[in-house]
């Protein structure tokens, strides 16, 4: 059993659908500390031609403390209606628009009803997943008993839960990661490097290649076996 983990962002990068494409479960950590002025409620579009910032505003100011499940959506400064004109303003010229935008306005429609933002994200990543036909068990991080007391020991009590005996983990986590935790417990660790798909994709956010190139911007599921 191959376990991915990562915060549940807003409509991600490509590399973050690879990731989930090359593992049997990836579980959403949605009991991470929420980070301001991150991917957890922004992403990149291109609008007017350049690469801008497409953000979900929070209710955040003096909650610095809390967990990504525990972030609301700030419905006073929400306006679904605007984020979908300019994207349509964009975007309707791309080939694959009319396949996908009235869907993704369903979803975003959908967090004007006191939503919370990881159940925004979670909901666009489903279907994201769903489009890409990527068959990966997504489970919440927040739905399982792990109490560990650092980083390491949560992520390890979590791939214990869910019977995994390899952690997929992105070269960023050699940064952090006590390697030797894996090994005491019999989990294989290893690293993916994203580079192939960075140069072909940039860091814009999987909804611009979805509206461009539809299906075929799906990864093989071969590339780390």
């Amino acid at each position: 059993m191959k376990i991915g983990i990562h915060q549940p962002n807003f409509i991600p990068w490509l590399g973050y659908f690879h990731k989930i494409s090359l593992v049997d479960t990836f579980i959403l950590y949605d009991t991470a500390q929420y980070t301001k002025n991150s991917f957890i409620n922004r992403n990149k579009l291109v609008i007017n031609n350049l690469p801008r910032w497409t953000t979900i505003p929070v209710l955040y100011k003096g909650f610095s403390h809390l967990k990504i499940n525990e972030i609301r959506i700030d419905h006073e400064r929400f306006n679904p209606e605007k984020i979908l004109k300019t994207i349509r303003q964009e975007y309707s010229k791309y080939p694959y628009f009319e396949n996908y935008f009235n869907q993704f306005e369903k979803i975003l429609w959908l967090a004007t009803e006191h939503q919370s933002l990881s159940q925004l994200n979670e909901n666009l990543i489903r279907w994201v997943c769903d489009k890409l036909n990527i068959k990966t068990r997504l489970i919440n991080a927040s739905s399982l008993p792990v109490h560990g007391s650092n980083t390491t020991e949560r992520i390890v009590e979590m791939c214990k839960y869910c019977g995994g005996k390899f952690y997929f983990s992105g070269s960023g986590g050699k940064k952090y990661l006590k390697e030797e935790l894996f090994e005491e417990e019999g989990i294989k660790l290893e690293y993916f490097d994203n580079t192939q798909v960075i140069k072909k994709y940039d860091d814009l956010s999987v909804l611009h290649w979805i509206f461009k190139e539809g299906k075929e911007v799906q990864l093989s599921r071969n590339s780390l076996k």
